[in-house]
């Protein structure tokens, strides 16, 4: 009976929109003219489309989120308003567990009820699985895929792990609300997960839990986006920091990008995972490292600023 009702406000709510935006195009649906519209109507509906995605739950706020990249479907300004679902979450949801998958990653066949069986197979806090790439074609995808998800490359091993990619997990919904304050951080692997691994939170390692990192992605967007990033993160962490460490931490961000460089290329070589493809890649990642440590060097000296507003 729950599922019936659901479905009859999933129609009700969506079905008077998704008709309008048909006789947009066709004023008899399949055959006719465009029907004119003006500017500001096409804005307000795509407004109302938005808020009632977003009321519908975190399936279709996915859905949308899917949505905002087809071009070939959804015209100005709809694209920009579904785009602004990209980090919207219901604030009080109410189911046990919350699943998050990034953007751009495409979940495999039965990932949700992997999730489900690996929460209720033990006392776990958090759950989630590898991140495997789409054989990119253009090496600055790779540049990506490595630099961001070289923790979570396949195969994974099944069991206890203090290391999960927030790109690919799903957490006990308690626990999220208890750490509110960690959330707006962005960057969860370094607020979110050491403090719940303080408190003695269990994570589990699935592999059946994949997802697929799909791009295109543009280089100079990401060097952007990884500065603002590595500013964001390095700026609040020097927030809690003595002189004395911050200091420290400072003068150590030259080594950074070494230290990241051979992070990433033991993890492939222990997997043997696309080392060809990691050597293609290698002259565009170290600018990008580069990048990541000019952006720890500008936060631990002048903070964060507004860097976090203008990551997307």
């Amino acid at each position: 009976m729950r599922s019936y009702l659901r479905g009859i406000r999933i129609l009700v709510s969506l079905t008077p929109l998704v008709v309008a935006f048909l006789r947009d195009r066709k004023r008899w649906i399949i055959m006719g003219a465009p029907a004119r519209r003006s500017e500001r109507h096409h804005r307000r509906r795509a407004e109302k489309l938005v808020t009632r995605v977003a009321k519908l739950g975190p399936t279709f706020i996915k859905l949308g989120q899917l949505m905002s990249a087809r071009a070939d479907i959804f015209p100005e300004p709809y694209l920009t308003a579904i785009g602004t679902l990209q980090d919207q979450v219901p604030p009080n949801p109410t189911d046990e567990i919350i699943a998050v998958i990034e953007e751009r990653c495409l979940a495999s066949e039965g990932w949700l009820q992997r999730a489900i069986d690996a929460m209720s197979a033990g006392n776990y806090g958090a759950a989630g699985g590898p991140i495997a790439d789409s054989d990119f074609k253009r090496i600055r995808d790779w540049v990506v895929y490595f630099c961001e998800y070289n923790d979570s490359i396949p195969p994974v091993i099944e069991g206890d792990t203090y290391q999960l990619n927030g790109a690919n997990a799903v957490y006990r919904r308690e626990l999220l609300l208890d750490h509110a304050d960690l959330l707006s951080d962005g960057y969860w692997e370094a607020t979110l997960h050491p403090a719940l691994v303080a408190e003695g939170v269990k994570f589990l390692s699935v592999p059946e839990m994949a997802v697929r990192k799909r791009g295109p992605f543009s280089y100079g967007y990401y060097l952007r986006q990884r500065y603002l990033f590595s500013r964001a993160f390095a700026g609040a962490r020097a927030e809690n920091m003595s002189a004395l460490k911050r200091a420290v931490y400072l003068l150590a961000t030259p080594l950074v990008p070494g230290l990241v460089l051979f992070r990433i290329g033991s993890r492939l070589w222990a997997k043997r995972y696309r080392l060809g493809r990691f050597a293609m890649a290698l002259p565009l990642i170290l600018p990008a490292l580069i990048v990541l440590a000019v952006g720890e060097t500008v936060g631990y000296l002048l903070g964060p600023g507004d860097a976090l507003s203008k990551v997307e």
